[in-house]
């Protein structure tokens, strides 16, 4: 990881609070020029559940966005989709050792940033 880090320019000693989007950019732009493993299909009930949330997700915010570009539409609703995945939960449960409500109450915290964002028509930037 240390290796990463030094690639993609990040200096975790002197990260500050304004940093914070553009490292995880860099870290994202190291990241990407390498292979993506591609997970195990799921099997056809999970893949199905996942399909109709994701649709749910997209007619969610397709209501407050009409005149967003389809791309600017789709990248608000794939971050609602990440935030509520089991994963997050289990990341903040198990490697922050939050407790149960307090996972809970930053997970729902960032999907309200997010829901009052897409609310008053602020896009995700370029």
């Amino acid at each position: 990881m240390h290796r990463l880090e030094q690639k993609a320019g990040i200096d975790l000693e002197t990260l500050s609070l304004d940093d914070i989007a553009d490292v995880a950019a860099r870290i994202f732009d190291t990241v990407s020029s390498h292979p993506v493993h591609r997970r195990l299909p799921l099997d056809s009930t999970l893949a199905e559940a996942g399909r109709r949330q994701r649709e749910a997700l997209q007619r969610a915010v397709a209501r407050h966005t009409s005149e967003w570009l389809e791309s600017d539409r789709e990248i608000a609703a794939a971050m609602f989709d990440a935030l509520w995945g089991v994963e997050v939960y289990e990341h903040l449960a198990v490697d922050w050792q939050l407790d149960h409500a307090r996972a809970v109450r930053g997970i729902t915290w960032v999907i309200e940033l997010i829901t009052n964002a897409v609310q008053q028509g602020h896009r995700p930037h370029e």
